[in-house]
């Protein structure tokens, strides 16, 4: 069974389930993007949500829900986002297990930060033909280790652009003296 995300959506609910519980697995080098699935199907497949609210994804609202999964590595919780009554991102809340960087090879592009860490620079690497993004922390300390600490899918070939990325605000201002 593939992901392979393409422009029919996905109905079935063993068939969304299970693409869901691969995601939480964490078997980024062979996954290929989150598949078209609609709200109504994702309820029908995961069944309710443990919570549901409005939130910002990006510069604009989205529906975020999270749903507890069975996966095989134990329970873990995804959460979902969508507009217009269709999912457009998955975030999973807690990291699987995930292989090394240089497995995935070079990413589609590297977009400015979305959080914040007090002992790294967090890039967001985007994975485009996989349906990938990675938030990586790059350590200030020299002899630090490069690590993932957030891990979502797209569909593949999507932009991750402002409606799925905004910046954070790191809140540091510099005033230039220009001798006026």
């Amino acid at each position: 069974m593939t992901n392979d995300a393409t422009s029919e959506q996905l109905a079935d609910p063993h068939a969304i389930q299970a693409v869901f519980e691969r995601f939480i697995a964490g078997d980024a080098t062979a996954w290929l993007g989150l598949p078209a699935v609609s709200e109504v199907d994702l309820d029908a497949a995961l069944g309710p949500a443990e919570e549901a609210s409005d939130a910002m994804l990006g510069w604009y609202p989205a529906r975020r829900a999270v749903y507890r999964l069975a996966g095989s590595a134990g329970p873990a919780d995804v959460a979902i986002y969508s507009r217009d009554g269709t999912v457009v991102m998955a975030e999973a809340l807690s990291l699987p297990p995930l292989p090394p960087l240089d497995a995935l090879g070079q990413p589609s592009d590297i977009k400015p930060h979305e959080l914040l860490a007090t002992d790294a620079y967090v890039h967001e690497y985007v994975y485009a033909d996989r349906g990938l993004v990675l938030s990586v922390a790059q350590p200030f300390a020299p002899d630090g280790a490069w690590r993932v600490v957030r891990y979502r899918t797209i569909q593949r070939g999507t932009e991750f652009g402002p409606d799925l990325h905004r910046s954070a605000d790191d809140d540091i201002r510099f005033r230039l003296d220009r001798g006026d």
